[in-house]
């Protein structure tokens, strides 16, 4: 049998797999049984940088893979883990460089930290349906994986966790999810499609940062907070639907969405932060209201490009508008104050045609 030559910790009720021992097979069989006990599982770390692994198949009745236990093992291909396994740990195939498709077992309720971060040659996995958590950096760097299914019943996916996929095109997050961590999907380049919980209150700090091939987005109207930095460098966002709730515009949230035309702020919002739109070159058109009562350093720095600015208020309440420095293009860009009917008096007025689009008085 490949791998007769194991080494094992023995127990009298049980074993545990600890390392490659005197066994040279790069094809490598766990037993369910040595000497009259059964195998439990592979111990931590126990082929972590083992060279000559090619492939690993777990035998049925196998309970468990430990945290590192494959780690680096850069010529593993292929591992069979059978439904018995319970828990994999940590670490356990991180930098398993060759690795291309890994099916888990039904049953599992998390996906460890790192589990696969390095797994340059990943194609395809099956998350299982039993799973609540997606820790950090679980597929990050995983930058061959295309698909990748999330299943309903998923309650958090943690920071980094499919950071820098750079060959993930789309995504769904399923209703199920309540927190999404910093960075969870930064840097996936390739990514132009993404829907989000219609329930989701909270989108976190680098969220979708880089992700260069987002053309467009509409979020969740229950979103009360897009925090730091959570869309920047963009570079293909050319338009944002933003919810109704959120109170202000955080800090670099768009900076560097250099294809970024238009952007309705909602009436909600009464902060805009630092650099929020900075580097938005492309950016022509920005309406926001009189409840925005500070327009923070920066903000619209480098947009210079910037034409008109189409204010939900009056003249006095734009000359009451806290505009911090480094904010030229708002000064430069023509200013249009909303109107009902037509204006009495002269100046740039706009208003809401009954298709709903914007329209400028004596136009």
């Amino acid at each position: 049998m490949a791998g007769k030559k194991l080494e094992y910790e023995m127990n009298k009720d049980y074993c545990m797999v600890t390392g490659i021992g005197g066994c040279k097979d790069a094809d490598v069989v766990i037993p369910s049984e040595h000497k009259g006990v059964p195998v439990l599982g592979v111990a931590d770390g126990a082929f972590e940088g083992c060279g000559q692994l090619e492939s690993v198949t777990l035998s049925d009745g196998v309970l468990a893979i430990g945290v590192g236990a494959f780690r680096d093992c850069d010529r593993l291909r292929k591992i069979e883990i059978p439904s018995s396994v319970g828990c994999v740990g940590a670490f356990a195939f991180e930098n398993c460089r060759a690795l291309r498709r890994v099916s888990l077992p039904e049953g599992l309720e998390f996906i460890g930290e790192n589990l696969f971060r390095g797994c340059v040659s990943l194609e395809k996995t099956v998350i299982p349906s039993t799973v609540k958590e997606i820790f950090g950096y679980a597929f990050f760097g995983c930058r061959e994986l295309r698909e990748i299914t999330i299943p309903d019943g998923v309650e958090k996916i943690g920071q980094c966790a499919f950071g820098e996929c750079a060959s993930l095109t789309e995504l769904a997050v399923p209703e199920s999810v309540r927190e999404i961590g910093r960075g969870a999907f930064g840097k996936c380049a390739k990514l132009k499609k993404i829907a989000l919980p219609a329930d989701l209150k909270e989108i976190g700090e680098l969220t979708f940062f880089g992700c260069e091939s987002l053309e467009y987005l509409s979020l969740p109207e229950s979103v009360e907070k897009i925090d730091y930095a959570a869309f920047s460098d963009c570079y293909g966002l050319k338009g944002v639907t933003l919810p109704r709730g959120i109170g202000k515009l955080e800090k670099s949230v768009f900076d560097g969405c250099r294809s970024l035309k238009e952007i309705v702020v909602p009436e909600s919002v009464f902060t805009v932060e630092d650099s929020a739109f900075r580097g938005c070159v492309s950016l022509k058109h920005v309406m926001f209201s009189r409840d925005v009562m500070e327009v923070g350093p920066e903000a619209f720095y480098r947009c210079d490009r910037l034409e008109d600015v189409f204010f939900v208020g009056s003249l006095d309440d734009w000359r009451h508008l806290g505009v911090c420095q480094g904010n030229k293009a708002l000064g430069d860009a023509r200013v249009y104050f909303y109107s009902d009917s037509m204006p009495m008096t002269d100046g740039n007025f706009w208003r809401i045609d009954g298709d709903g689009k914007v329209r400028i008085w004596n136009e």
